[in-house]
This record gives C-alpha cells, sequence and structure tokens, in this order.
C-alpha cells in the first residue's frame, strides 16, 4: 500500500497540472499563441536552467557516467532502428512514414521525466546525463529520416551532402 501512496504522490500533480492546461485550453483562457510562447519559454530558458541547475548541484566529475551515457546513446539508436524496420515492414503509407517514424521515438523524457524523477528523489539526478546521450540522437535522426523519406523532388537525397549541410553528421 505505501508503494501505491508513493507512486499517486510522484504521479498526480503532473497529471493534474496536465488536466488543468487542457481545461484551461478548453475553456479558451489560454490559447494557440500562449502556448507556443510556453513552449519556446520553457525549451530556450527553463528546461536549460533546470539542467544547468542540477549539473552544477553535482560534481560533474564524479557524477559522469561514461556507461551510462553509452547505454542511452546505444538504446537510443537500437529503439529508432527497431521502429524504422517495424514501420517499413507494416506502414503502407510511403507519405506518412517519416513523420511516424520520428514521431514514435521522440520522447517526453527531458520534461515529463524529469518531473517524474524529482518527484520521485528530490533531485533529478543522472537524468542529464541521460539527455546527453538520447537528445543528439534524436535530432540527427529526425533530420535523416525525414530528409530520406520526405518529399525531395524525385530527385534521391546525398546523405553526405544534407549532413555538411546541416552540421549532423560530418560537423
Amino acid at each position: 500500500m505505501s508503494n501505491l501512496i508513493y507512486s499517486i504522490n510522484a504521479t498526480l500533480p503532473i497529471f493534474l497540472l496536465i488536466i488543468l492546461g487542457k481545461v484551461l485550453k478548453t475553456t479558451k483562457i489560454i490559447n494557440d499563441e500562449f502556448t507556443k510562447t510556453a513552449d519556446r519559454y520553457v525549451f530556450r530558458i527553463a528546461l536549460p536552467a533546470l539542467l544547468f541547475s542540477d549539473l552544477t548541484e553535482n560534481n560533474v566529475g564524479s557524477a559522469f557516467d561514461g556507461k551510462y551515457v553509452l547505454f542511452c546513446f546505444s538504446v537510443t539508436i537500437f529503439s529508432i532502428a527497431v521502429l524504422w524496420g517495424l514501420t517499413e515492414k507494416f506502414m503502407k503509407n510511403e507519405e506518412q512514414k517519416g513523420a511516424f517514424i520520428q514521431g514514435s521515438y521522440r520522447s517526453s523524457a527531458a520534461i515529463l521525466g524529469l518531473a517524474f524523477i524529482n518527484n520521485m528523489y528530490d533531485s533529478v539526478g543522472m537524468a542529464p546525463l541521460m539527455i546527453i546521450g538520447c537528445v543528439p540522437l534524436y535530432n540527427i535522426f529526425a533530420v535523416i529520416i525525414l530528409t530520406l523519406k520526405g518529399d525531395n523532388g524525385g530527385k534521391k537525397p546525398n546523405m553526405k551532402e544534407i549532413s555538411l549541410q546541416y552540421d549532423v553528421i560530418f560537423p
């Protein structure tokens, strides 16, 4: 029973905040413009500030775990490859494959994950290391997948040219 109460205490505030957002949008107290502005604020200011704060509270040298970052990196590549393979095998609509694959592997770890971890442990601990191991790959694979699966005007995409243009693979 204590585990159930602990889990409810960790998750309920986050779900209530999500429901509050839905209610505020449904009642038109907030609109799409506010949502866009709030998203920009969270991703450009609040989240980086939180990560910086958490990293400064820990001794980065002693907290850094290369094996953990490599594990996150490897699992991310593996999950993207599996999702891509399953999409190629089972999804028939070629025009939607790129968006579907990219939408499937993008996670909310940076937002919801940090909130859950913070509620459960009063600190995000190693979560910034997880973000270091995953988020760059999300962006790299987004460019690759959306380029390969997108409408390229009938031309075959040149990955070396694309990576040089976007500083993705060959910075």
